[in-house]
């Protein structure tokens, strides 16, 4: 049972508290300069015991191989990552997967080469000529790279992986609508809406949430499409004729929130289990940064909980996103209440509903 508790703790730390820290440490802190990111995969090849070997906590927590990069490690995948300022950092880094597959030699463990690849993160037009090997095999470079459920890009954008979750969701919609063609429920439509569809919509939209109008109105078109063919189904004609009806009034009958607003809902509550300690992550508290009012007798209203640097990495950082979220409701919403009272708090905020 501990064993178990632990690696439940690791794929949380390392699937949500992780995204949210190379964020805000790893690739803020790239912006200026590429870092290529290496993903690997082990070889199934071997018995089921090396595989339980790789995923132990002792390794897992005290990878001792890698000297100069750091590394995400969870059970038989890892990526390593290092910033590259210069040529010599590209030898630092290809130091680091010798290192690692001779580690794999000794424990009769082996990569796939041809499932390795990497990434270069960065908004620079120009980058420092790189390549890397494993096994003397030479690793593919990637512009974009799937990494649980969602797709990165060179260039610390997230547009492409929005188009794909649009995509796919219109299609899961399209789905369930025809095989649900004989019924009249809408309860059941909701139903698989909310497991198929908004799931899909909503799955680490705290790293990927979209920060522009166009991007919004991409992912809102998929659940008023949604609105749309339900409502024709329960009254046999769409709702722009005889007299029009709107997307938000259709979406306040079947009481849905707006999708920029359940993304919101759970940014602020995975800040709160942050705050609380209910996300054990001593890095993304670290980041966190209040803000220490000065002796002031006017303006007293304006001052925020907390504070948010004021450079162009804000912007896509998802920590910093959720802090500058809170800090416009902060007066609404207290961190100090418990995560119930606290969720029906921030769904009460008007601007969400």
């Amino acid at each position: 049972m501990r064993s178990c508790e632990r690696e439940v703790r690791a794929f949380v730390d390392l699937n949500i508290h992780s995204g949210l820290r190379s964020w805000s440490q790893v690739f803020v802190f790239e912006l200026r300069e590429p870092e290529p990111l290496i993903f690997g995969k082990r070889s199934w090849s071997r018995s089921q015991s090396f595989y339980r070997r790789l995923r132990s906590p002792a390794i897992n927590s005290n990878f001792s191989t890698i000297k100069h990069s750091g590394y995400l490690l969870y059970a038989d995948d890892l990526k390593i990552y290092k910033s590259i300022s210069k040529p010599s950092d590209i030898a630092l880094l290809q130091s680091d997967l010798n290192s690692i597959q001779l580690w794999l030699n000794k424990n009769k463990l082996s990569f796939c080469p041809q499932k390795c690849e990497y990434v270069q993160f960065t908004r620079k037009r120009t980058t420092i000529p790189s390549s890397y090997t494993i096994n003397n095999v030479p690793l593919k470079l990637q512009v974009h790279k799937k990494d649980l459920g969602v797709t990165f890009s060179k260039n610390l954008s997230f547009n492409d992986h929005i188009e794909n979750v649009a995509l796919s969701s219109l299609k899961i919609l399209g789905f369930v609508m025809r095989t649900l063609h004989r019924v009249d429920d809408p309860d059941s439509f909701l139903l698989l809406y909310k497991s198929l569809v908004l799931s899909k919509l909503s799955y680490a939209s705290v790293v990927w949430m979209p920060t522009t109008g166009t991007y919004r109105h991409l992912l809102e078109t998929v659940q008023a499409s949604f609105c749309r063919r339900l409502f024709f189904r329960l009254n046999g004609f769409y709702p722009v004729y005889p007299e029009g009806i709107s997307y938000s009034d259709l979406r306040e009958h079947l009481s849905l929130p707006s999708i920029e607003s359940h993304h919101k809902i759970t940014s602020l509550q995975i800040l709160h289990r942050i705050m609380n300690n209910r996300i054990d992550s001593m890095d993304l508290v670290s980041d966190v940064c209040l803000v220490v009012p000065s002796i002031r007798t006017r303006a007293l209203n304006n001052v925020s909980l907390f504070y948010i640097p004021n450079n162009s990495f804000t912007s896509i950082s998802p920590l910093y996103q959720i802090l500058k979220l809170y800090n416009r409701y902060h007066r609404q919403l207290d961190l100090s209440l418990t995560f119930d009272g606290f969720a029906r708090a921030v769904v009460g905020v008007a601007e969400f509903n």
